[in-house]
């Protein structure tokens, strides 16, 4: 049995490494278990776009991870949407650095930068270590791997992603629902596309794509396509090589050269944890552990990170409580606020939702009366950004944002 002292962070993503950068800031020593093999090979760009509040939180951790991480990624120079082949709405970032708007890279890439740092401020890890079993106590939490160790902890941050093993230990569901139009992501890197602004494109109802949405977006390894299905698709097909490739020469013929290197298939989830801690207060849920949104917007990744920051601040103020009830109060505290930011999260991936899919014909008048009116009014052009922008200026009206 392993000491009682460290603080256990379980999984090694990004969320789980701000977590335990988190926690170091906050002076507490911090053990990652974590599944996989260190050498773990993980295809994907996956979250791709970190935005300046959270560089911010990190930087708040480790000073200067801001700037490693924001110099590592690509910068948007600006956004362009059209609707049936006509620009409703275009900007360009006059301020374009990461500290303004935030920067675009792999997710992997992030890793990479959050794990040296990690190591640097002296974070543990126990590598190819799966979690079995968490059983939380009153002062403190058991957990069981399926290596047969057993590990006491005086908290432990659940960062184990969608299918997390600790939340359904813990006997927490998740509550919402998920649409059925799938989408189809692809990265690829193409000659063609080296000529690019480094803009976000969105094009609403494409002519050469029999009226499917798609948005395309730059980061520094490459840029995603992503399309949005027809109920009818063969899905399977579309995200295939060859359907990928048929489906990008239909959009611009000049991208008969692309290079593809990951295809990934989702559906728009809008889930939140009932709770984001166990009944006894030492489980703390993070990250797609505590709720899951589609990639529109960066909502994601980015409160994960707002999810750890103030994780380990809530535990460390546990761990200085002059009492078991105050140490309750610390740890309620992180999860009403956390799911309440969670809550407003899944109301904007909602409404971003019905901009790309309309769930009636008065939703789709009212889109497609917005694009005729976009000639004429920025503020319908921007109603049409709140689809694959996530509503990107939508904040959680608290003390954190995403």
């Amino acid at each position: 049995m392993q000491g009682a002292n460290d603080i256990i962070v379980v999984g090694a993503g990004p969320v789980g490494l701000t977590a335990a950068l988190a926690l170091r800031a906050q002076g507490l020593p911090v053990t990652i278990i974590e599944a996989e093999p260190q050498d773990r090979v993980r295809p994907g760009s996956r979250a791709i776009f970190i935005h300046r509040e959270p560089l911010q939180t990190l930087d708040r951790m480790v000073p200067g991870l801001a700037r490693k991480v924001g110099e590592a990624g690509n910068i948007w120079t600006g956004a362009e949407f059209t609707y049936n082949g006509r620009i409703v709405y275009k900007k360009d970032f006059k301020k374009s650095n990461y500290e303004n708007y935030g920067t675009s890279l792999s997710q992997l890439s992030t890793e990479r930068i959050l794990y040296l740092a990690a190591i640097e401020n002296g974070v543990k890890f126990m590598w190819s270590t799966p979690l079995k079993a968490v059983d939380a106590h009153d002062e403190y939490v058991k957990i069981i791997t399926e290596n047969g160790k057993t590990i006491i902890a005086p908290y432990v941050v659940a960062a184990d992603g969608a299918r997390s093993t600790a939340r359904q230990c813990l006997d927490i569901p998740l509550e919402g629902n998920s649409s059925n139009t799938a989408y189809v992501i692809a990265d690829v890197t193409s000659p063609t596309l080296k000529s690019w602004p480094l803009k976000l494109y969105f094009h609403y109802q494409h002519k050469n794509l029999a009226g499917r949405n798609v948005m395309i977006v730059p980061f520094k390894e490459g840029w995603r396509f992503d399309l949005q299905c027809e109920p009818n698709d063969d899905v399977e097909q579309l995200a295939s090589e060859k359907g990928c490739r048929e489906w990008m020469a239909q959009f611009d013929t000049r991208l008969s050269d692309i290079k593809i290197s990951w295809v990934s298939v989702y559906r728009f989830r809008q889930l939140v944890a009932r709770d984001f801690s166990d009944t006894k207060r030492r489980v703390l849920l993070v990250g797609e552990a505590a709720h899951l949104f589609a990639p529109f917007g960066g909502r994601g990744l980015n409160s994960g990170i707002m999810d750890a920051a103030v994780a380990a601040s809530a535990i460390r103020s546990a761990l200085e409580s002059g009492s078991r009830q105050s140490a309750i109060a610390c740890i309620d505290h992180f999860a009403r606020e956390r799911r309440d930011a969670a809550l407003f999260n899944r109301s904007i991936a909602a409404t971003a939702l019905e901009r790309l899919a309309p769930s009636s014909l008065s939703a789709q008048a009212k889109r497609w009366l917005m694009a005729q009116l976009a000639r004429w009014f920025g503020s319908a052009g921007r109603w049409l950004t709140q689809g694959a922008a996530g509503v990107s200026h939508g904040r959680y009206p608290g003390a954190t944002i995403y």
